[in-house]
């Protein structure tokens, strides 16, 4: 039997009570095994001028962390050192754990921009992305090659793409 492992990747600068609800959200209503928090190296979609350091927010997001069982943090795309591609990590993360079914969470801003992601085709084999909804937001369509499951989120005023 396969292990299902949710992900959630990104800049983390700084992580927040909106990266732990949507963890805690998709961990609990897909009966996940656990959430993994992936912090990139160098985010490949957006400038960052104010990055704090791979150190800095890997230190972070440990700390959030701290004391909850089913929340890790791999730092697989810091030791890359490179711009991090979803795809790179997740094809890594397949080799490392074969018997997994990796389920990548994103918030609902982040759906419409899948198709701009490196190898989508290719990712969309790798994973199933779960979709973190928030009251009073509208989603785009799913892209149609994209396999997404979609979890309620708590209502939260913070959103990646601010």
């Amino acid at each position: 039997m396969k292990q299902k492992l949710g992900i959630l990747g990104g800049t983390f600068n700084p992580v927040h009570i909106g990266h732990l609800w949507m963890a805690r959200d998709a961990l609990e209503q897909l009966g996940l095994a656990r959430v993994t928090f992936v912090p990139c190296a160098i985010p490949p979609h957006k400038d960052a001028p104010d990055l704090a350091s791979a150190r800095d927010r890997l230190a972070m997001l440990r700390a959030a962390v701290r004391g909850e069982p089913d929340f890790a943090v791999d730092d697989i795309e810091i030791r890359r050192g490179a711009p991090s591609y979803t795809v790179e990590t997740l094809t890594e993360l397949h080799r490392q754990l074969p018997r997994t079914d990796f389920y990548f969470i994103i918030g609902g801003d982040s759906l419409g921009e899948l198709p701009c992601w490196k190898e989508i085709n290719r990712l969309a084999q790798l994973c199933t992305f779960v979709v973190v909804t928030r009251p009073g937001y509208s989603l785009p369509a799913a892209p149609a090659n994209v396999n997404c499951a979609f979890v309620h989120g708590h209502s939260c005023e913070v959103a990646s793409s601010d």
